[in-house]
């Protein structure tokens, strides 16, 4: 049940963490330019703000007849100022862990479907992660690599009916009605 919980929460940090360390400098060729790119920005950005991904993930070589689920919360995304990457303020929540971060993403677009891209990414305390996660639809989608150990996730995005717990911008003011 460890191994689960430590996968899970793996998987979670692999799908929306790069580190801010080192990033390389790109040129304005590699940055989607014009309105078309900031109306798919703005469509991404609200498809994946105060939303929970709720799906299951698989292990490599393991056979199981029950898949492992996951399920994250993303209380908000932006385009940061420089190259293909976002700042994905995000709750994750396990076993006696709970932990929310804002984390810088690399996110590469394949026509009008954005994809997480993480290589070979570093994060310190947990070990070198590899990642391709597609959002689509109300669904996302991808691979997954930590060392030897390795899988597929997918899942559905499910908007948040209430603001999570702690999301002051998206909380209604204290003696509002609700919607």
């Amino acid at each position: 049940m460890k191994l689960i919980y430590s996968v899970s929460i793996v998987l979670f940090t692999v799908m929306v963490m790069a580190t801010v360390m080192g990033f390389a400098e790109e040129s304005e060729a590699d940055s989607t330019a014009g309105e078309a790119g900031n109306d798919q920005f703005e469509r991404f950005e609200k498809s994946l703000s105060n939303v929970s991904l709720i799906g299951r993930f698989t292990i490599s070589g393991r056979v199981d007849t029950e898949l492992t689920e996951e399920n994250y919360t993303i209380h908000s995304i932006r385009k940061m100022d420089s190259g293909d990457y976002w700042l994905f303020d995000a709750h994750i929540k396990y076993g006696s862990t709970d932990i929310r971060l804002p984390i810088p993403v690399q996110v590469k677009w394949a026509g009008d479907t954005p994809m997480i891209s993480l290589t070979n990414v570093a994060i310190p305390g947990l070990g070198t992660f590899s990642s391709r996660v597609l959002f689509y639809d109300g669904q996302y989608a991808g691979t997954w690599r930590h060392g030897e150990v390795y899988g597929h996730m997918f899942g559905k995005i499910i908007p948040n009916d209430t603001p999570a717990p702690g999301d002051k911008e998206n909380s209604p003011n204290p003696g509002s009605p609700k919607p």
